[in-house]
């Protein structure tokens, strides 16, 4: 046998697979690789802090596309935007050029997307939701790709550190998915192209997200999170003009599904059927006293709104037309990221709060203050 003819061969091979891997790079150098289409069960049965992970459904995506290996990193992202340079290195976070790009909000991963378009003739964006989840399972189904633990290896001061701790950021440090993807857990948290909004149940094809909302959905889990933020059907949410050292993204080359996005969810309670009429509070000449009125009336439990045991900090109102409004987080512990703020009426006339309803979320994030403010207009003036 002829050892050293097996030994070309083999040096050819790998020279061959080595330069096809190149060819997938782009014009500033982001790593492609490319996704089939599938389907998979999306979501999770996790119920209660995680109960936005349900109903499991299947999903299909009907068309490949093509994924950035890693996480944009500083360098390709300074490509467009040299002056994100300042940026580096804001509180102890990715300074290098090989570290995830952080300190980007939505709209400027959007921008960048659209600069490479143009630059490329390609289609670049962010991956949808169900991309995302698609492609960072990569055929598992269990809590994360490498089982349902997540190895030492991948984890970066997975806890919650009020006040962040620095941790090093450079991308592709940890073995692969088994599609190649690098750092779909952990290291950054990644924007997805859909507004957050509660699942609906039922076999869907390349869903795209609400119509509208108040979150853009991010992926992935970052450091300084607690691990179980980082599984692979866990979704959180950002502002999309927020930026910190907790978010980057990665990229998408193909154009957008042509599916219409669900229609936007429902107002919520605090919101429907309030008096537009001015109320005269100059008709109270007197103080008055009463006896306790509970403001926080706790929903049923079918109702799908979250309320947990620790109720706190609440901020209170009154309204042109009368009523009373009031606003406080609930929560499991006080550095939560289940918080979320509910809100509660006591409609002008009436003797008893209503059922507390959401007023404001974004999903696992931590929303302790709450504070209210109306404006009056005044001859031009807000006073």
């Amino acid at each position: 046998m002829n050892y050293r003819r097996l030994a070309l061969i083999g040096f050819f091979l790998t020279q061959t697979g080595l330069q096809s891997i190149a060819q997938q790079k782009n014009s500033i150098g982001v790593q492609l690789v490319d996704v089939k289409a599938g389907t998979f069960v999306m979501g999770s049965n996790r119920g209660k802090e995680d109960a936005d992970e349900s109903p499991v459904h299947d999903v299909t995506i009907s068309t490949s596309f093509k994924m950035s290996a890693t996480e944009i990193t500083n360098k390709q992202y300074e490509a467009f935007d040299p002056g994100h340079n300042k940026l580096r290195g804001k509180n102890g976070f990715s300074l290098k050029d090989d570290e995830a790009v952080v300190f980007v909000s939505y709209e400027e991963a959007v921008a960048f997307c659209a600069w490479l378009s143009k630059k490329e003739g390609k289609i670049y964006r962010l991956p949808t939701e169900a991309e995302w989840e698609y492609a960072c399972r990569a055929g598992t189904t269990t809590d994360y790709n490498t089982g349902n633990e997540l190895p030492a290896e991948y984890q970066k001061l997975q806890h919650t550190n009020r006040t962040p701790v620095p941790v090093s950021l450079p991308v592709a440090q940890t073995a692969p998915n088994a599609w190649g993807l690098y750092d779909m857990h952990g290291n950054v948290e990644e924007y997805c192209y859909d507004w957050y909004g509660a699942y609906v149940a039922g076999a869907q094809t390349d869903p795209v997200g609400r119509q509208t909302g108040v979150s853009r959905v991010v992926r992935g889990g970052s450091h300084n999170t607690p691990v179980r933020y980082l599984r692979s059907a866990n979704r959180q949410g950002m502002l999309p003009n927020d930026k910190q050292w907790l978010t980057g993204f990665r990229i998408v080359q193909g154009a957008l599904p042509k599916t219409t996005a669900i229609g936007a969810e429902l107002s919520p309670a605090n919101t429907m059927q309030v008096s537009q009429q001015k109320f005269s509070w100059n008709k109270i000449t007197e103080p008055f006293f009463d006896v306790p009125v509970v403001y926080v009336v706790k929903p049923d439990s079918t109702s799908g709104i979250p309320f947990y045991k620790h109720n706190h900090c609440p901020a209170i109102t009154w309204c042109p037309n009368g009523d009373l409004l009031a606003a406080w987080f609930s929560t499991n512990a006080e550095s939560g990221r289940e918080m979320v703020i509910l809100a509660s009426r006591l409609r002008a006339g009436n003797k008893k709060w209503d059922t507390a309803s959401m007023f404001f979320c974004v999903p696992d994030r931590n929303t302790t203050g709450t504070s209210l403010y109306y404006t009056i207009k005044k001859e031009h003036c807000i006073i």
